[in-house]
């Protein structure tokens, strides 16, 4: 069996990291949603490219936000499992 070597800072550093990239994607997203819903989309150029940014975002929305929100919470449960092992 492996081993390895953790404390809770780690863990909590991890998920703070995570979150804080999580915000940040979302930030970039809402920013990006606000000033492409500022143009005119009335040609077909136009409505092609809006068409595929939403097609594109519903991996990262639908997959990838979600996961790291879940990845988050389970280090934080991890970490207070090794907390209770280490104290």
């Amino acid at each position: 069996m492996a081993q390895s070597k953790v404390t809770r800072e780690a863990l909590v550093q991890l998920s703070q990291m995570l979150r804080t990239n999580h915000d940040d994607i979302l930030a970039v997203k809402n920013s990006m949603d606000s000033q492409l819903g500022s143009f005119l989309w009335d040609d077909p150029v136009g409505r092609n490219f809006i068409a595929r940014y939403y097609e594109d975002l519903k991996p990262i929305e639908g997959k990838l936000i979600p996961n790291l929100v879940d990845f988050c919470n389970y280090l934080n449960q991890q970490a207070s499992i090794v907390d209770a092992y280490s104290g």
